[in-house]
């Protein structure tokens, strides 16, 4: 599978030992927000799915799939690194 990277890398810090986890695609992060995400799923998650679909079919920038997964992360209670 072709793997969409979309610059920058996202770094979560996780849980209570602060494990840290960098997203580098578009790919990674639409698995993190199905598979992988906290039950507190609002809005923001919705679009971070949203314009990650979208950037995976080439019909957004992968960039704008970034700043919307920093958003839901944000949302969701992710510390960011």
């Amino acid at each position: 599978m072709i793997e969409t990277y979309w610059g920058n890398p996202v770094t979560l810090i996780e849980g209570p030992d602060g494990a840290a986890k960098s997203i580098t695609t578009v790919e990674q992060a639409l698995f993190r927000l199905g598979k992988r995400w906290p039950d507190r799923r609002g809005p923001k998650h919705g679009e971070a799915v949203a314009y990650a679909r979208a950037a995976r079919e080439c019909l957004t920038d992968p960039g704008a799939a970034r700043l919307a997964f920093i958003e839901a992360a944000r949302e969701a209670g992710f510390r960011l690194a």
